[in-house]
């Protein structure tokens, strides 16, 4: 039979049993239940906060008034201008101041023939305008000589030209318009085309019989 452990052997062997830790066992003091599970709780808090601390701000939505219909204001008009009529050219003839039709000159010899005409269009003559020689016998005359001054509508002028008779007997006969200042030429007329002319006789003068004394 076993040797019987006496009642005082086995509490001293309980005694020592729990006296001694076991190899390995953690020192760190035991956290009741408790308050363990306040800790956790106040955990789980403190980290909701900060990840509500650190989240972007929600998106705001603003809602923005449709822009207000414009309506159309009504634009002042100016009035369309009026059309400028181009001014036209016209002369009238209103007679020789100089050399009348038919004057009998002895060859070579010089002579001024001067014209008096008339502005009968809506153009003002400038000094831009010049009388020229349009056709026939021009007898030396210059084929261009321009107005000395202005000539309004209506106003008269007379215009002048030196020529020289032909060496040879005869009747002769030189046409004169006139030109504007854009190398126009107009004359005399309703329309403008007609012109006017200086018309001489060149020869020996006549001799007139000296009565007996």
């Amino acid at each position: 039979m076993p040797p019987r452990v006496s009642a005082a052997a086995v509490l001293l062997a309980f005694s020592l049993t729990a006296c001694v830790r076991p190899l390995g066992a953690s020192t760190l003091p035991t956290v009741p239940p408790q308050q363990a599970a306040d800790a956790t709780l106040a955990a789980m808090l403190g980290t909701q906060q900060a990840s509500q601390a650190t989240a972007p701000p929600a998106p705001t939505t603003t809602e923005t008034a449709p822009p207000s219909a414009t309506l159309p204001s009504a634009t002042a008009t100016s009035p369309s201008p009026t059309p400028t009529v181009p001014c036209t050219d016209r002369a009238g003839f209103v007679k020789d101041v100089t050399v009348p039709d038919g004057t009998l000159f002895r060859a070579g010899a010089t002579f001024t023939k001067t014209w008096r005409l008339k502005n009968t269009g809506t153009c003002t003559w400038t000094t831009g305008y010049a009388l020229v020689f349009f056709s026939g016998d021009q007898m030396n005359a210059p084929a261009m000589i321009a107005l000395a001054s202005e000539v309004p509508p209506g106003a008269t002028i007379d215009l002048s030209a030196g020529m020289d008779a032909p060496a040879s007997s005869g009747y002769y006969e030189g046409n004169w318009r006139l030109r504007n200042a854009a190398g126009a030429l107009f004359g005399t007329g309703a329309g403008g085309k007609g012109y006017f002319w200086v018309k001489i006789r060149v020869g020996a003068p006549s001799k007139t019989a000296t009565p007996p004394r």
